[in-house]
């Protein structure tokens, strides 16, 4: 099976879904920095060095492919836009199929949807021709998610916000079997648009149905299977038309269909010109223990054991003595990733000290102080930080500093 990631990151998702058995197809991310980890983790690129560099394609760049150095540090927002004056590599008349299979191309999803829509574009024949069979069977990502959050500024006018339709119009150009969209629970939070509520993730979903996608939405957490955080999210599983049709078909799982109706329901409404209401579609939350993460397909979300989550203190508390064994989480994670570079078995996946400087090493030791301190004490400590000691600290401040 192989997948193309979009906003890739530095590569954690493409990461577990190469340990399921997923090959990377292409991945697409805009930062530069992001790309330099993801280049370094999957591809076993090093852009810095500018080792192995063929298989890192920038959309578009103000600097020539050799100005490597000049592109890591770019501005990708300035870099953006597919200027005449600027610089891409995937317009190359000599770019081929198989410079494309496992790549990075660098830039602006919306600058890759341009380009793939551009008349006398190959793009889109190129990325087809890097499968075996011309078929893509995953496209996976997920979009900025800043302005969904709720512990953001939620500004529903934000250009972060458009990028999930972005998302769908590259998936109606590929057209992969199956789409994978995640996002921050806030995304089932409406905004307010003059004072009608605006559900962002009900009009994605109404997207993928407008491109012939059904899709399924579910609302899990990281804690459910596993990992060492409260760390929900917005799943949207979208189906091609004809892959949905030959899941009901030949599907004798009643539970499975049964969720599926309100989808398809959605989906035929959509493609009769209907407009469908708020309602129509649910989305199957794993916290409250819906049948539908019973069946095998989806039974793997909801597989620890519930009656005990696993704590910070059990995945970390290790590294407090460099004599202590591993932990049991930090053994079983290291024995969950087949790192393709690197097979050795006590690899330690970045459980490990950090060698901070003793400067970042006095932050963050401040930091744990200012928490102990009373609101107004740490208020003062602040204030005369940020005036250089112009503003001085009083003598019971400083005492009950000193105590700490």
């Amino acid at each position: 099976m192989n997948h193309i990631e979009l906003f890739a990151g530095c590569g954690g998702l493409t990461l577990g879904l190469e340990t399921a058995g997923f090959e990377l197809l292409l991945a697409n991310e805009l930062s530069p920095m992001a790309s330099e980890t993801f280049s370094y983790n999957i591809l076993d690129v090093d852009l810095e060095k500018g080792l192995n560099t063929e298989k890192v394609l920038w959309v578009s760049s103000k600097f020539k492919r050799q100005q490597i150095t000049q592109r890591l540090r770019e501005n990708p927002l300035l870099a953006s836009g597919l200027a005449p004056e600027h610089f891409s590599d995937l317009t190359a008349d000599n770019l081929s199929s198989d410079d494309l299979k496992r790549s990075l191309l660098v830039g602006s999803i919306v600058d890759l949807n341009k380009l793939i829509e551009k008349k006398a574009s190959r793009l889109l024949s190129l990325i087809k021709e890097s499968t075996n069979n011309g078929e893509i069977d995953l496209v996976s990502g997920g979009p900025p998610c800043q302005s969904f959050s709720l512990a953001g500024l939620r500004d529903v006018s934000n250009h972060r916000n458009q990028l999930p339709w972005e998302f769908v119009k590259f998936v109606k150009h590929t057209r992969p079997k199956i789409a994978l969209l995640e996002n921050v629970s806030g995304i089932l939070r409406a905004f307010k648009i003059d004072g009608r509520p605006f559900y962002a993730w009900f009009e994605v979903a109404k997207a993928f149905a407008s491109v012939s996608y059904v899709p399924l939405c579910l609302h899990v957490n990281a804690k459910y299977v596993g990992a060492a955080q409260n760390r929900p999210r917005f799943i949207l599983i979208a189906i091609r038309d004809d892959v949905f049709s030959n899941i009901i078909n030949n599907s004798e799982d009643k539970i499975l269909l049964d969720a599926f109706e309100p989808s398809k329901r959605l989906f035929e409404e959509i493609k009769t010109s209907r407009e469908p209401e708020y309602g129509t579609l649910p989305f199957f939350d794993a916290s409250k223990n819906h049948p539908l993460f019973s069946i095998d397909i989806f039974s793997p979300l909801v597989s620890h054991d519930q009656s005990r989550f696993v704590t910070v203190k059990d995945a970390i508390d290790d590294l407090r003595d460099s004599n202590l064994e591993h932990s049991q989480y930090v053994t079983s994670i290291n024995g969950a990733f087949d790192n393709p570079y690197d097979h050795s078995p006590n690899k330690n996946y970045n459980h490990e000290k950090r060698t901070n400087s003793p400067k970042v090493r006095a932050r963050f030791r401040l930091y744990q102080v200012l928490t102990k301190l009373k609101k107004e004490e740490s208020s003062e400590i602040t204030k005369y930080l940020k005036s250089s000691g112009a503003s001085g600290i009083s003598s019971p401040v400083l005492t009950s500093l000193r105590s700490h």
